[in-house]
């Protein structure tokens, strides 16, 4: 930041964990009841860099390195063009020849802020864009069992689990909102019978069904045009979902014999 005569202000970066839990007995010696409740939220900045041109690209002058030592010249894209005589498609209705630079070249590339840095791009065209941008994280972890004794020869129990989490990525650039939000509201519960027939006999059922759920969505739809080693000046990124059940049941019949 020093670089670019802006001030050095450190990230925001706020962590908290929390949680509770609650159980007891419903009706006494016979349904019991167990609750609990994690969550974490993370407010953190991140430093981002991206590919952008420099001003002077900006307004339509494209700027080249002439020899070993370094020394550049600048021309006018309507100059490049004419010095072009072997290009097919430069006196078109989308890239004019002359009388200046593709006007829809140039807003694309004003669409950008102007670049405050060098750490990425030929250092000539095209400069680094640095800005610091949220992306909070949160996780909520929630589960809840119930264990039931109708007899002594019944225990059955019920036990549920709940992620509702939420990951916000960067920005492409400030003020055009996160990149892709990626969210997990995975889900699965639990369900089982302990039966005991007899003092030698026990079946034992148990029931599970897990969906794994999540979803990256982005803000992308239709189609782009990028322009090849520059930051597109919207994300891309389109959205996906994933939606995975499963259920399983298992019963097992346990049988002692004779002194066994």
């Amino acid at each position: 930041q020093a670089a670019n005569n802006l001030p050095n202000i450190p990230g925001k970066e706020i962590r908290n964990i929390f949680g509770a839990d609650l159980g007891g007995p419903i009706k006494k010696d016979k349904l019991f009841f167990f609750g609990n409740y994690e969550g974490w939220r993370q407010a953190e900045n991140v430093e981002v860099q991206r590919t952008v041109p420099t001003a002077s690209y900006r307004a339509g002058n494209f700027t080249y390195v002439t020899d070993p030592q370094g020394d550049t010249n600048t021309l006018s894209m309507a100059q490049v063009a004419q010095l072009d005589s072997g290009c097919q498609i430069c006196n078109t209705a989308a890239y004019p020849n002359p009388p200046g630079p593709n006007p829809n070249a140039l807003a694309y590339f004003q669409s950008m802020p102007a670049s405050n840095g060098f750490a990425l791009g030929d250092g000539v065209t095209l400069g680094s864009f640095a800005f610091s941008s949220p992306a909070p994280i949160h996780l909520n972890t929630s589960i809840v069992k119930l264990d039931y004794i109708p007899s002594d020869r019944h225990r059955i129990f019920v036990r549920g689990n709940l992620q509702d989490d939420s990951t916000v990525y960067a920005e492409q650039f400030p003020g055009t909102g996160p990149s892709q939000v990626m969210q997990d509201d995975s889900k699965g519960i639990a369900a089982g019978d302990t039966w005991t027939i007899n003092p030698r006999i026990i079946n034992d059922l148990r029931y599970g069904f897990v969906r794994q759920g999540t979803s990256t969505r982005g803000p992308a739809t239709g189609e782009y045009i990028d322009f090849r080693f520059m930051s597109a000046p919207t994300s891309e990124n389109r959205s996906r979902v994933i939606s995975i059940p499963v259920n399983n049941i298992i019963d097992n019949l346990s049988w002692t014999k004779g002194n066994h």
